[in-house]
């Protein structure tokens, strides 16, 4: 007996114990062909060209493509598929025939992972004008005309399929799943299918969960994609037509006979596509949009493999069992409708310290679920309703939310946090010009309406409907600002007046004192000084029924400024704030210009000494509201 054969018996002795002590133990009721969920793979050993491979059984998904499968397991890289590579898929499969077509259940032998020691093979010289090797085409894909040969290459190698599309400008809140449910397609073929196509079709789009206001993007229109979709359901069904009697063990290589013909023309109807229950649905969806936003990856397409410290391995079909995978290492497996087995439960958390598994209990309201997950999350800080947090910087923005997050303790010291609420209708979201403002700050605003799953706000600009106008002053010292500050409130005054206060009639004495600034109000007279007078002037004043008005040492102007408008019965507020949406004040943003706000009656004047930021403009941008900006050179 070789050593090679040898090898292939030791293992599969291993696998068989290893299937004995998962199967001692109840498991709960699962579906024989459920593809969701395994706790031991067959390895088979093969020797290719002086080199072993590694490999188990596949059994082909609709949908999938040869290329596809390869890069998912880390054996191909995008793009055109290597000869040594299909030539290897070959020697492990000599019943296909063409590597192109491959069929729902169909059984394939491939590599567990990446190969390293092929020799390097070129393909044979075409015959005609063709520059590459033909790629692989998904299961079930219809023969196509010489015409749309174009649409049958895969993702990566070449422009997407020629299929009619529409040209659709966002709109502040909408999602790509919803525009694409707009046009008329089912959840099925939206996230099996038209989801990446679209994002084929549009290369600038990087993360279908996030689009902008005001982009232009390209939808597929129901039609030839649509049919190819329909068409692997009808195989798929045909398939398990043929193999309804008992059919033999599977072996490593397909049974040719066993698969469905192409000739063979189904006499069924396509029966609603399985997909998970609609709650579920909804629920995975929104934790997708949610902690995408977020930064964190969220894993749903594709197997998870986790290999077990006793050998063997766990696969996890992340379609059904979604995971999120932390920035900090953490990744939390979703098993939403509660269906993991309990042994698979408790072997992951022997096996793996850095996984948690998340079970929502009954009736668990959206808000509920992210507030276990964040918690699991291990975030470094944590805020929830109703508490306030203010970022401090030239225009100040107080912050209360349903949850504000800082992932991490340099997050927090740099004040960079995630802000995220759950607004009950679309006018409870917060304003995008400050979504923003905050941006730029680095701080992340995530509005989540659970009723549509849409996610916002948009961070795009918009534009005002008139453009704001902001009064420059530039005061060379306290003296100029607050003659300006008289001009802008229309006070006629004078300066360096000399007032007679002391006289016979001018014909033996008078006394007569100069003042830096005179106006008189509403019949009462006013002397304003920016330095203090003599107690004796003082006291000359006041019995003359004049109001003096004075700085005191080390004053700031706007202070100064305050009192002077209390003095002149001008109403105005300490600084303007403004609300960054109508959801209730435990859950608001608000922000806060620094300076004077003006009451004067038809209008109101914002004095303040910050530059308005450019993303801000916008929510100043209001017809009775003038906003002058101040500088003051020497404001001692």
């Amino acid at each position: 007996m070789s050593k090679h054969t040898t090898g292939i018996i030791r293992i599969i002795i291993c696998t068989a114990l290893l299937v004995l002590v998962f199967r001692a133990a109840p498991a709960p009721a699962e579906s024989e062909d459920d593809p969701t969920i395994s706790l031991v793979k067959t390895l088979i050993v093969r020797e290719y060209k002086g080199v072993k491979i590694d490999a188990d059984e596949y059994r082909v998904k609709p949908g999938d493509s040869l290329a596809r499968i390869l890069r998912e397991r880390q054996i191909a890289k995008p793009g055109p598929l290597p000869a040594n590579i299909l030539n290897l898929i070959k020697f492990l499969n000599p019943d296909l025939e063409n590597p192109n077509v491959i069929l729902p259940d169909q059984v394939l032998i491939l590599p567990v992972g990446p190969v390293d020691g092929l020799p390097e093979e070129n393909f044979p010289e075409p015959a005609a004008e063709t520059a590459e090797p033909e790629q692989a085409q998904p299961a079930d894909t219809p023969q196509k005309e010489p015409a749309a040969a174009e649409a049958a290459k895969p993702e990566g190698s070449g422009p997407p399929p020629k299929i009619e599309v529409t040209e659709h400008v966002v709109q502040a809140g909408e999602s790509l799943a919803q525009l694409l449910r707009n046009i008329g397609l089912p959840d099925s073929m939206i996230f099996n299918e038209y989801l990446e196509l679209t994002l084929a079709l549009n290369p600038h789009l990087k993360n279908p969960n996030i689009i902008y206001a005001n982009q232009r993007i390209k939808l597929p229109m129901p039609g030839a994609w649509a049919e190819s979709s329909l068409a692997a359901e009808l195989k798929k069904q045909r398939a398990i037509a043929l193999a309804a009697a008992p059919a033999p063990p599977i072996t490593r290589t397909p049974d040719p006979t066993k698969l469905p013909r192409k000739e063979d023309k189904p006499a069924i109807t396509v029966p609603t596509p399985q997909l998970p229950p609609a709650n579920t649905l909804a629920v995975r969806t929104a934790l997708g949009l949610v902690f995408s936003r977020i930064g964190e990856r969220f894993i749903s397409t594709g197997q998870h493999f986790l290999p077990l410290k006793s050998g063997g391995q766990i696969t996890i079909n992340t379609q059904a069992f979604p995971i999120i995978e932390m920035r900090n290492g953490l990744r939390l497996l979703l098993d939403l409708d509660r269906r993991l087995p309990e042994e698979m439960v408790a072997l992951i958390r022997t096996n793996w310290s850095n996984y948690a598994i998340f079970r929502p209990s009954p009736g668990e309201s959206l808000a509920v679920m992210l507030s276990r997950l964040f918690e699991m999350g291990r975030y470094y800080k944590m805020h929830t309703a109703g508490t306030v947090w203010t970022l401090h910087r030239d225009v100040d923005v107080t912050l209360s939310a349903d949850w504000i997050i800082w992932p991490t303790q340099e997050d927090w010291a740099a004040g960079k946090a995630v802000v995220i609420t759950l607004p009950e209708s679309r006018d409870q979201g917060t304003l995008p010009a400050v979504a923003a403002y905050l941006a730029k700050q680095g701080v992340k605003v995530i509005d989540f309406y659970p009723r549509g799953n849409l996610i916002g706000p948009d961070l795009v600009r918009e534009t005002p409907d008139r453009e704001i106008q902001i009064e420059e002053l530039n005061p060379i010292d306290t003296k100029r600002f607050i003659l300006d500050l008289l001009d802008l409130v229309g006070q006629k005054y004078e300066q360096d007046l000399n007032i007679p206060l002391v006289t016979n009639g001018g014909q033996d004495f008078n006394l007569t004192i100069q003042v830096p600034v005179y106006f008189a109000r509403a019949g009462e007279k006013f002397v304003l000084s920016l330095q203090p007078l003599p107690e004796s002037m003082t006291k000359l004043l006041t019995e003359h029924n004049f109001s003096l008005i004075t700085r005191t040492k080390g004053e700031k102007p706007a202070d100064f400024a305050a009192r002077l408008l209390k003095e002149l019965g001008i109403r105005f507020d300490k600084g303007l704030k403004i609300r960054a949406s109508t959801r209730p004040s435990g859950r608001n943003l608000e922000v806060d210009f620094p300076g004077l706000l003006l009451d004067l009656g038809l209008r109101q004047v914002l004095l303040t000494p910050v530059a308005v930021p450019f993303e801000l403009a916008g929510v100043l941008n209001k017809p009775n509201l003038k906003v002058v900006r101040y500088d003051i050179s020497n404001p001692d």
